[in-house]
């Protein structure tokens, strides 16, 4: 049965690798913010006045690690018109199906792709049409507090691992594991997320297809929705299915990261069935998923879990999702981390 083979999203390594909302990794895209060090002296009382004026740049810094190496990338959105837009992706073909209860969008829709700020603190995440979603971030002053827990918390009080060199990594806390962020530095944290619609993504190449009847993957869900509640790992997970646009789809999803469960969504499409994605209108916060992530934390087996879990739940409090230019650069001036865009 196919039942037995691809339902394994239970497992809580799988969860720390796809959490989104790290709010969770920002593509995991590191989330959250503030935190670093307690340290602070009067040459950093100063807080920043970070503004919407045309040109002002706000930086993502991140940190990655793969098979054998790291990386730290820095890229940056301009404001224009009290927007970020990237010319490279806004108002470009979508280049994938997006499904919501009221609209199919095909792959040659244009998509806005924009996000417009209220002010820095509420954005609207323009995708197409009704596609949108409010996030919601809270300013930190960064000024005299520690750079390196700042990018990179948890690392010093958990270490390093045998699971990558971390050289990078290494490099940030022995050259410069005591500088602190100069008078003007700030961030913003990442408070909140709400996707204002339902939605469903797919693709109909043929890697996506999926060699069953839509009835049978359907089944599968009711009952796979039973055994995930019943493993009690910590996470509560929640079953729909519908027709929308004359497409029938189904999927599972838990309901503090709003994550699909692995190989639970699925759209048939020209009687054909399908991979797909399901976004729902959840709202996601940082407290609830800080206070999830403490009780996967609790169940975790092994040293290995324990520790992404912990770098989690560092990341939720001591983060940043993005930084005003004043804090970037002083970051850039480590010229050992050697910042790739």
């Amino acid at each position: 049965m196919i039942l037995a083979l691809k339902r394994e999203f239970s497992e809580p390594q799988m969860l720390a690798k796809k959490i989104l909302f790290s709010m969770v990794a920002t593509s995991l895209i590191l989330t959250g913010c503030g935190g670093g060090g307690s340290d602070s002296d009067d040459d950093y009382s100063s807080v920043s006045k970070d503004s919407l004026v045309n040109g002002t740049r706000y930086y993502y810094m991140n940190y990655s690690t793969s098979k054998n190496s790291d990386d730290f990338t820095a890229s940056y959105e301009e404001v224009q018109n009290k927007q970020f837009k990237d010319p490279s992706s806004s108002h470009k073909a979508l280049g994938y199906y997006l499904l919501t209860n009221s609209k199919l969008y095909t792959p040659n829709d244009i998509a806005e792709r924009t996000i417009d700020l209220d002010d820095l603190t509420r954005w609207t995440v323009n995708t197409i049409g009704n596609v949108k979603s409010d996030w919601r971030f809270e300013k930190v002053n960064l000024s005299g507090r520690n750079m390196f827990d700042t990018v990179l918390p948890g690392y010093r009080q958990v270490g390093f691992d045998d699971q990558n060199t971390y050289g990078y990594a290494r490099i940030f806390l022995s050259a410069y594991g005591k500088e602190k962020f100069p008078n003007g530095s700030s961030c913003y944290r990442l408070v909140s997320q709400k996707d204002r619609v339902d939605s469903i993504s797919f693709d109909v190449d043929a890697d996506y297809e999926i060699k069953q009847s839509f009835e049978d993957f359907d089944d599968e869900n009711i009952d796979y929705i039973d055994d995930l509640n019943a493993a009690n790992n910590g996470l509560q997970y929640r079953y729909a299915s519908g027709i929308w646009q004359a497409i029938p789809w189904t999927t599972i999803y838990d309901l503090d990261f709003a994550l699909n469960a692995k190989d639970a969504t699925a759209v048939e499409f020209q009687n054909k069935l399908y991979e797909a994605e399901f976004t729902p209108s959840l709202e996601k916060t940082a407290a609830q998923e800080y206070k999830t992530l403490g009780k996967l934390l609790n169940s975790a087996k092994g040293d290995r879990e324990k520790r992404t879990f912990q770098l989690q739940m560092a990341q939720n409090q001591s983060g940043c999702y993005i930084y005003n230019e004043t804090a970037a650069k002083s970051l850039l001036e480590f010229r050992l981390l050697r910042w790739t865009n």
